[in-house]
């Protein structure tokens, strides 16, 4: 009777995480078909999906604690919360996890190149972006979005990976 209780709860997560992987790799999400992603969490089982923040933030240390830029970023993706059209650009947006008062997005274009990446925490918003011709438009989003999401917006950094 003891087994079978242990591998219950096992059989049932692997069936779950079956159906899940499923449904995502069903919808065809990935970083080059941003418009079937729903949000960050199904576009987080593209294995291309971290690599991308990674190379876009390249080995850059934290700028808010030890360790490195991009795992940080990808932290405050962790609980999705949504997904918007930037003219021809996508907007994933999330939150830490345990802690959504931080938090997160990365625009892409729509051939699946990272073109910013934002960080929110304590009042600021730190958007990472190299300049050119749409950092205006990019980085005006990337602002509205923060103060909706938050209510607050003191300070506002524009940094180049």
């Amino acid at each position: 009777m003891q087994a079978r209780r242990a591998i219950f709860p096992i059989a049932f997560f692997g069936a779950f995480l079956a159906a899940t992987i499923g449904e995502a790799s069903a919808t065809g999400c990935s970083i080059k078909a941003l418009d079937r992603c729903r949000d960050v969490s199904e576009l987080s089982w593209d294995k291309s999906f971290p690599a991308a923040v990674r190379k876009f933030l390249k080995n850059r240390a934290d700028y808010n604690g030890p360790g490195q830029l991009s795992e940080q970023a990808l932290s405050f993706l962790w609980v999705p919360q949504g997904r918007q059209r930037v003219g021809d650009l996508w907007r994933f947006t999330g939150c830490q996890k345990h802690f959504c008062p931080d938090k997160g997005a990365v625009v892409f274009r729509p051939t699946g190149e990272v073109v910013a990446v934002a960080l929110f925490t304590g009042g600021t918003l730190s958007i990472f972006i190299h300049p050119s011709s749409i950092s205006t438009r990019v980085t005006d989003n990337l602002s509205a979005w923060a103060k909706a999401e938050t209510g607050e917006l003191d300070k506002i950094e524009i940094i180049e990976p």
